[in-house]
């Protein structure tokens, strides 16, 4: 008897020690790190997760921006041999925050879990890398079938990041069909696209990497968006569809296909620049852009389609009344009608 009740405190103990090791959220205990108001643990699988940010009174934020990025390399998360550990922010990494008005995601970052930015009340600036290691982001609806495919695009939208749950300081926005919180001061996003994926289509693989169908469809607080990045190569389907906040916008050089209803209903989009070549639009792109007074011009009611190589039907039916619009283009008049819709247009 003495020797069974010896058998089973040695297991105990060993249970105990176990536990003790690994927390039940599956961290192990010596593997956790604070850093600068930043909690990021290693779990049992190798990947980093960023479970909470608290504000460091002894290093507070120079102007109010947290760059995770920076952090992360400080502290050399993750570790150079890590070639295939993840960097996730947890759902709720950042709930009720008010110190932060800038927020930088860098690419070391592969997932963000939903409402991981919700309550956020004093964010004004996000800036986001898109990224993902195994993952396709849709350009356009269909453009790869799976329910995989799917739920990742979701995990790129502006719904995705801010949830959907109610708070003070929170605006009601339906964003890509999706009523969701976000900051009411929140006006301006960065999209760096700084490192691609391969992405398989029946045609073969290609490195590429786009906006993703809806990512920010409906987003009428946003006033300012900046695109960057080597990799970004595509405007998704409905991208910014509605943005009626939206003043200007600058599309790289880099950007060779935009697709259809990318800016359609972006009421207050005054200044459109494209700096690339041979960029393809496709239909109604900047359809109902009723503000739309220049197009890759400096000059009042001008529009330069020399950076186009094909453009779709009513891509530039801007929905203007009395306003006839100066082209400078080698497009056939008949291609021009389909372009323009019901707009007023002449030859510059």
């Amino acid at each position: 008897m003495k020797k069974i009740f010896n058998i089973l405190l040695a297991v105990m103990l060993v249970v105990v020690s176990v536990f003790t090791l690994v927390g039940c959220d599956g961290f192990t205990s010596d593997q956790v790190n604070d850093t600068k108001g930043l909690l990021v643990k290693k779990n049992n699988s190798g990947d980093y997760v960023i479970s909470k940010y608290t504000e460091d009174k002894d290093n507070p934020l120079t102007n109010n921006t947290l760059d995770i990025g920076a952090i992360l390399t400080e502290k050399n998360i993750p570790k150079e041999n890590e070639t295939d550990a993840e960097v996730i922010i947890k759902a709720g990494a950042f709930d009720g925050n008010s110190d932060i008005k800038t927020l930088i995601v860098s690419s070391k970052v592969t997932k963000i879990e939903k409402g991981a930015f919700k309550n956020m009340n004093s964010l004004e600036k996000l800036e986001v890398p898109f990224v993902g290691k195994t993952v396709n982001a849709d350009a356009y609806f269909g453009q790869t079938a799976s329910a995989t495919d799917k739920s990742v695009d979701a995990e790129r939208t502006l719904a995705h990041f801010f949830g959907e749950t109610e708070y003070d300081g929170g605006k009601s926005v339906v964003i890509a069909g999706v009523s969701v919180y976000v900051p009411v001061y929140f006006t301006e996003i960065t999209v760096n696209a700084t490192k691609g994926h391969d992405v398989i289509f029946n045609e073969g693989v290609k490195n590429i990497y786009s906006i993703p169908s809806e990512a920010f469809s409906g987003a009428v607080n946003l006033k300012k968006v900046t695109l960057t990045g080597e990799k970004l190569v595509e405007i998704g389907e409905n991208a910014f569809n509605g943005c009626t906040g939206l003043k200007e916008i600058e599309i790289p050089d880099t950007v060779k296909t935009i697709y259809s209803n990318a800016f359609k209903g972006c009421t207050s989009l005054e200044k459109v620049t494209v700096n690339g070549t041979d960029v393809v639009l496709k239909d109604s792109v900047f359809a109902g852009c009723n503000a739309m007074d220049k197009l890759n011009s400096d000059t009042a009611k001008v529009i330069d389609l020399s950076c186009f190589s094909a453009i779709g039907e009513n891509a530039l039916d801007f929905g203007r009344e009395y306003v006839e619009f100066k082209v400078q283009t080698t497009f056939a008049q008949e291609d021009l009608n389909d372009m323009f819709g019901e707009t007023k247009w002449s030859k510059n």
